[in-house]
């Protein structure tokens, strides 16, 4: 009996280019351009020819729980790192390992959703890398752009 052979690894590489202009999806699209352009010791191309697909992705709430100290409820999200930083030099010290995730957390806590219209839109860019000719990994290339990454939208 023959071995079915395994499927390809799946790897997902997102792309997110920073400040300035930029064509929608030109970053994600130069990546697929790159990948196409790379060759075997033979000559033969290393990846299969690239699909594209523009996706519109609902972006639903998550759910966050409490930190553990109701202490920050008075003064915003920080005021639970200065109780902190003023009660211990062993507490201070532990508080910048925390700091960006107790940010964060404070940040998603209050996203509700957005509108049906407010969905978000990127590219999916999808080849397979082969190996003797057989897919090894089956690559999806997507695109973000930072400033939807920074902007606060309805989580202010």
């Amino acid at each position: 009996m023959e071995e079915k052979p395994s499927p390809p690894e799946r790897v997902a590489v997102v792309v997110v280019h920073g400040v300035g202009y930029h064509e929608p999806y030109e970053s994600a699209r130069s990546i697929g351009d790159m990948l196409q352009n790379l060759k075997t010791s033979t000559g033969s191309s290393q990846y299969t020819p690239t699909h594209e697909e523009v996706l519109r992705l609902k972006v639903d709430p998550l759910h966050v729980t409490s930190s553990n100290s109701g202490s920050h409820r008075k003064w915003g999200p920080m005021g639970e790192f200065y109780s902190q930083a003023m009660a211990s030099p062993e507490e201070a010290a532990n508080l910048a390992q925390r700091l960006d995730f107790e940010f964060m957390r404070a940040q998603v806590e209050k996203y509700r959703g957005e509108k049906p219209e407010d969905t978000y839109q990127t590219v999916r860019l999808a080849t397979e890398r082969l190996h003797d000719g057989r897919p090894q990994q089956t690559i999806h290339i997507y695109e973000m752009y930072w400033a939807d990454l920074s902007r606060l939208s309805s989580s202010a």
